[in-house]
């Protein structure tokens, strides 16, 4: 019995093992993602444009306006951008244009009284780079939060969270 175990054992670890050994390190990981960025080359992003898709609900439009989505995630991207060094406005680059394909915002009341039980906040955008009317990149992204209670019942502070971690996102898929 204890022989038998032991030989399990023994084979459900050299397989654990075998697949760590088969996935790449985070440094190859790393190096990949360098790879395939629009931003290795020495270009930096120059301009971000942020708009609403015209497939979304007229609720959520209203309540992307009414919050300033738009600036809020151009903003945040750009200060992730000018952080790691890549942003100038001044001079030509790559336009990094964002399209809102799905938002949803709980109200202040529904996110405290029900908490995750009314669902997500969820923000999703599709992402192209482009210089020179070229299209260098592009990518969908999105990222969602089911906070809500008295930790965090403002929309406006679930909004800011949601547009951070998105602008976060884009600036390591670039």
């Amino acid at each position: 019995m204890i022989a038998r175990i032991s030989i399990i054992t023994v084979l459900f670890y050299s397989l654990l093992m075998q697949g760590c050994a088969s996935n790449p390190s985070a440094g190859e990981a790393a190096a990949k993602q360098a790879a395939n960025s629009v931003l290795t080359t020495g270009r930096s992003v120059n301009k971000i444009v942020v708009s609403l898709d015209d497939s979304l609900e007229l609720d959520r439009k209203e309540a992307a306006t009414k919050y300033s989505l738009t600036e809020r995630v151009k903003n945040d991207l750009q200060d992730v951008l000018q952080g790691k060094g890549v942003f100038d406005s001044s001079a030509e680059g790559i336009t990094v244009n964002i399209n809102v394909s799905a938002f949803r915002l709980r109200s202040g009341v529904t996110a405290m009284l029900a908490g995750v039980l009314a669902g997500a906040d969820i923000l999703a955008v599709n992402v192209e780079a482009e210089s020179n009317g070229s299209q260098l990149k592009n990518f969908k992204t999105n990222t969602s939060t089911a906070l809500g209670g008295f930790g965090m019942p403002a929309p406006s502070q679930r909004i800011n969270r949601m547009s951070k971690a998105l602008a976060k996102r884009i600036a390591k898929q670039l």
